[in-house]
């Protein structure tokens, strides 16, 4: 069961991860800011490449993804991520 602190530790995390609304495929400050976050609690995380293979991905608009990763460099995000 959760606690109150739980409750409120993830409406924390869910008002910062919506600050900053990502289209599809091109969440990659939401995604870097989950990654730093689990990896802060000591799990282990393959972020990319590492898990996913392009030629799995589907119905993904290169220009969105373009400019989500511009988006990202601006933030800063590591190019890792």
């Amino acid at each position: 069961m959760m606690t109150l602190s739980d409750t409120e530790q993830l409406r924390q995390w869910r008002r910062m991860f919506h600050q900053l609304p990502e289209p599809g495929w091109s969440e990659f400050i939401t995604t870097a800011r989950l990654i730093e976050m689990l990896r802060a609690m000591g799990y282990r995380v393959l972020p990319g490449a590492a898990f996913l293979s392009r030629e799995h991905i589907q119905g993904r608009n290169e220009e969105e993804v373009a400019q989500g990763l511009a988006r990202a460099r601006a933030f800063p995000v590591e190019a890792a991520l």
